[in-house]
């Protein structure tokens, strides 16, 4: 009769265990998962997903509310090629490298009252590192400058050296 309630319980155990990870696999990489998932990220809004998480993404419009009243980043033609996970190095979690990351035009919209609730952050260090091999921007519009970037061409990488230093090179305008 032990034996059998052990055997059981190894059974429940293995049967949940393969449902988590079932369900992570299904929701970065399939279509239907990305689609479920992001609507229900607080504060993000997002439509036209097409793609995997862990694949080769696009979404249509991207918007994320940036901490101060009335600010945010909006994205247009949203899209990146299937990023690469890479195992961790130094203090960083994990590293995610992407061939290329793409929007048509991005919007930054900055407050125009300075944030009294939050404190500036004492290091810039990131759990994930980031690696973008190639950064395309169409339009870059920032609120405050009456001229749009244009053609932006770039390599990014955030959270070199152990999540402390990011860097932005071979920056290009069109």
């Amino acid at each position: 009769h032990l034996a059998f309630s052990f055997s059981t319980y190894l059974l429940g155990l293995a049967t949940t265990a393969a449902l988590v990870v079932g369900a992570f696999w299904w929701l970065l990489y399939t279509e239907a998962g990305a689609q479920w998932l992001l609507p229900h990220v607080p504060g993000l809004q997002i439509s036209g997903i097409r793609g995997s998480l862990l694949g080769d993404f696009s979404a249509q419009r991207v918007e994320l509310p940036l901490p101060g009243q009335g600010a945010s980043l909006r994205l247009q033609d949203l899209g990146w090629s299937a990023p690469r996970l890479r195992p961790p190095h130094g203090s960083l979690w994990l590293r995610v490298e992407f061939d290329e990351l793409r929007a048509s035009r991005v919007d930054l919209t900055l407050s125009d009252e300075p944030s009294t609730d939050t404190e500036p952050p004492k290091n810039l260090e990131l759990p994930v590192g980031v690696k973008v091999g190639t950064l395309r921007i169409n339009e870059l519009h920032v609120q405050g400058i009456d001229t749009p970037l244009r053609q932006l061409r770039a390599q990014l990488e955030l959270g070199t050296e152990g999540g402390a230093r990011h860097t932005l090179d071979g920056l290009q305008l069109g």
